[in-house]
């Protein structure tokens, strides 16, 4: 784990987190860099715009809008260096991630399906969608 915190520093990411009595509990990474999703063989293509993740919160915290306020905090950060675009991505299952990022005003562009036999993949589906589909 420290070595990737390294990478994303290296390459210019920046990092908010959320204390609790001292205790880092929440955090939130953006990147001014391409992401690429190795599990989806998938790239996003930052250009001119900012990347937002990975996002965490501590379980025992998870259910008290953390996830939304540093969302919010980072896109105000961001506004303010006059980024006016933000990405992100989320797994289709982590469904407080997606309330989390509908919350903070994301809109939903693409759904990447992929489907894999052992470790190789065997299909791959990329959807345009346009709405959140949270229960």
């Amino acid at each position: 784990a420290m070595e990737k915190i390294e990478e994303y520093f290296q390459d210019g990411g920046k990092c908010l987190g959320a204390f609790y009595n001292e205790q880092m509990v929440a955090y939130s990474w953006c990147h001014y860099k391409d992401r690429y999703f190795p599990f989806f063989n998938y790239s996003i293509e930052v250009k001119d715009r900012v990347y937002i993740g990975p996002d965490y919160v501590a379980p025992e915290f998870r259910g008290n809008k953390i996830h939304c306020c540093l969302l919010t905090k980072m896109l105000d950060i961001l506004f303010k260096e006059g980024c006016r675009y933000v990405l992100s991505s989320v797994l289709q299952s982590n469904h407080a991630s997606k309330k989390g990022l509908a919350s903070a005003g994301f809109l939903p562009q693409k759904k990447v399906h992929v489907k894999r036999v052992f470790k190789t993949m065997v299909c791959k589906n990329i959807e345009q969608i346009d709405r959140w589909d949270i229960q």
